[in-house]
């Protein structure tokens, strides 16, 4: 049986694990071709054995005077790509006065410029092949910033004005952005999240441990995407916070001051 996504190639960015792996294996279920990055070949390795139709492309997302070459890489595997994945990520666990320039300048990096600098890369192929769509892997901390969040949520709010701005000048060449708004997610995400000497924070959030499988969080996105839409917001009563901010964002400044969200 054919599927929307029948033929398509699909490249993801930050594959080897959590969100990002569950996408791969979806797209590949629905017919498919997937080209996975992310910085460890080993396990890009074994995610590309468990489908044929799944191809490693390892590379260090931070290296941005190197990605230029990686689109090229990329482009060369099946001579097109259709939508693109910014699923790569990389948060802090420490106040802003804590956080040295260094840590921000690593996150903003990885979250916000390795997907600026791929996408202007790949607006030129998108426009001569008919179309394309840019998916950014997005937070509720795009919506509003918390307790030791402050380079994380400013790297997410920067993702939003961007793609939405992209949005509205490449609609005309059917260029589309899909982004989807996190809640928890029971993936290891926290434990990389950046201490303030750049060390890694080794823990499980509680609200990571107790959120939804990845699984289920690459179905709503891969719906949110079949479904053309421009937002997907995605989570439990957590993701309610977004509509506080909206229409009581008072309420929570109150709430957000009064206890850290781990």
């Amino acid at each position: 049986m054919n599927t929307l996504f029948d033929d398509k190639v699909v490249w993801i960015l930050g594959a080897s694990s959590g969100i990002g792996c569950s996408l791969s294996r979806r797209f590949s279920a629905l017919g498919a071709d997937t080209i996975v990055t992310a910085r460890s070949e080993e396990k890009l390795q074994a995610l590309a054995a468990e489908n044929a139709h799944t191809t490693p492309l390892p590379a260090d997302l931070t290296l941005t005077d190197k990605l230029p070459a990686l689109v090229n890489s990329a482009l060369a595997i099946h001579g097109h790509i259709d939508i693109v994945i910014f699923s790569a990520g990389l948060s802090q666990r420490t106040l802003a006065a804590d956080t040295p320039l260094t840590n921000t300048r690593k996150i903003m990096e990885t979250n916000f410029f390795s997907s600026v600098a791929i996408a202007r890369e790949l607006l030129p192929h998108f426009k001569q092949n008919g179309g394309g769509r840019f998916v950014v892997i997005s937070s509720i901390m795009g919506r509003f910033g918390a307790q030791q969040r402050s380079s994380y949520s400013a790297s997410k709010h920067a993702l939003h004005g961007y793609f939405e701005s992209l949005r509205a000048e490449e609609w005309k060449n059917n260029i589309r952005v899909t982004i989807a708004i996190i809640g928890y997610v029971n993936t290891e995400f926290s434990r990389h999240a950046l201490n303030a000497d750049g060390s890694s924070y080794e823990k499980i959030d509680q609200g990571q441990q107790k959120g939804m499988p990845p699984a289920d969080c690459a179905r709503r996105i891969i719906d949110g995407i079949r479904d053309d839409k421009e937002e997907i917001l995605i989570g439990g009563t957590e993701k309610y916070a977004t509509f506080l901010k909206r229409f009581a964002p008072k309420l929570l400044s109150r709430l957000l001051r009064s206890r850290n969200i781990n």
